[in-house]
């Protein structure tokens, strides 16, 4: 990144999504694991059983759509298996055989990610995810967009 340049949030989240991202599809490469990283935050919900599209969604801060891609990317590689529930507009979501074996295996690798996070924390003096998490709170109360018509309000 270049130093003169004033980055705004949206390119400084990417960018750092982006590297976080190539570094974990690196690491399920060197361990041939099929893997991708969008795949995690569904996973982990699944390790605790099945549940439908709706209880996954209101358990991640990801929209339905992208839940919806990656659930229909996780069952072309036979991860997750889909059978209808009590409601036959609703599905319920559970590992296949392929998908529990998988979860063995990246579970060491999510404990080494958070041991990861905690001495980058350490490193760059900051609780980055306790930070990230407030913006996004605040955000939820305020949006970006309410905030910049504020500003520009107050400049007026």
């Amino acid at each position: 990144m270049k130093e003169n340049h004033k980055y705004g949030l949206g390119e400084l989240l990417r960018h750092l999504t982006e590297l976080i991202d190539r570094s974990a599809e690196s690491f399920y490469k060197e361990h041939n694991l099929r893997y991708r990283p969008r795949f995690t935050p569904i996973m982990r919900v699944l390790s605790d059983g099945p549940c439908s599209v709706n209880d996954i969604t209101a358990q991640l801060a990801i929209t339905q759509g992208a839940v919806s891609q990656s659930l229909k990317l996780m069952e072309k590689e036979s991860l997750i298996k889909r059978k209808s529930g009590a409601d036959s507009r609703q599905y319920i979501i559970s590992l296949t055989k392929k998908g529990q074996a998988l979860l063995l295996k990246l579970e060491q690798h999510w404990q080494a990610m958070f041991a990861a996070i905690e001495l980058l924390e350490k490193e760059i003096d900051a609780p980055l995810r306790m930070v990230l998490d407030k913006t996004i709170h605040a955000l939820e109360k305020k949006s970006f967009s309410q905030r910049v018509s504020d500003s520009m309000r107050e400049k007026i």
